[in-house]
């Protein structure tokens, strides 16, 4: 019974040692998920700041088509009012531009359009070209920062795992000590009634013994 005991007592001392590795693993494990979470909200920010972002540049964009569009329409008024003034060949050009581009390089406009139309419809180009282009940025931005997020999401799912193995694991060895302690506490319990036998039969040998000298 004593040897069993010894077995088992260095049986629990195992047990604990090995639980509270465990123990310390999970730790970990919760410390990095807990960064982790951190690190996701943060993302979700930065996600929702850049949509925000992009729905402002889209904004920006339809009211710079637009911009455009109007300087174009009031350019094409004017010529059509030169024209009706008694100008010549301005219906001609009108009717054959395809674009504004076209517009713009026909010589005969380019001399008779003003400065001021020719500069304003130039700007209303540039401004929209730059913001389709921030616009696009702001596009690959956030696909990068979702595709982190995807990648942070996986790896916390791992997390996941892992802590709940951990904590299976702690469980099992919680059952595994509580039965060796059992074990434990029944070899002392055997012991005990063992010693206890020994030292009644001791006492009744020497009393057999005193008996016989006397």
């Amino acid at each position: 019974a004593q040897a069993n005991l010894d077995k088992v007592n260095k049986e629990i001392d195992k047990l604990n040692a090995a639980q509270d590795a465990l123990q310390a693993e999970m730790d970990a494990y919760d410390e990095e998920l807990m960064a982790l979470l951190t690190d996701l909200s943060i993302l979700e920010e930065d996600i929702s700041f850049k949509r925000q972002e992009i729905d402002q540049a889209q904004a920006d964009l339809e009211a710079a088509k637009i911009k455009e569009a109007t300087q174009y329409e009031s350019m094409k008024l004017r010529i059509q009012y030169m024209y009706e003034k008694g100008g010549s060949g301005y219906i001609t050009m009108l009717i054959e531009a395809e674009s504004i581009s076209d517009l713009l390089n026909k010589a005969d406009f380019v001399q008779e359009v003003s400065a001021y139309d020719d500069e304003k419809l130039t700007e209303y180009e540039e401004t929209k070209e730059k913001v389709a282009e921030t616009k696009e940025i702001l596009e690959e931005e956030q696909a990068e920062l979702q595709e982190v997020e995807e990648a942070q999401q996986i790896y916390k799912k791992q997390l996941d795992s892992k802590i709940a193995s951990a904590k299976t694991k702690v469980a099992n060895f919680e059952t595994e000590l509580a039965n060796a302690q059992k074990k434990a506490k029944e070899y002392q319990s055997t012991i005990a009634k063992q010693t206890a036998l020994i030292t009644q039969l001791k006492e009744e040998e020497r009393k057999a013994a005193e008996a016989l000298e006397n």
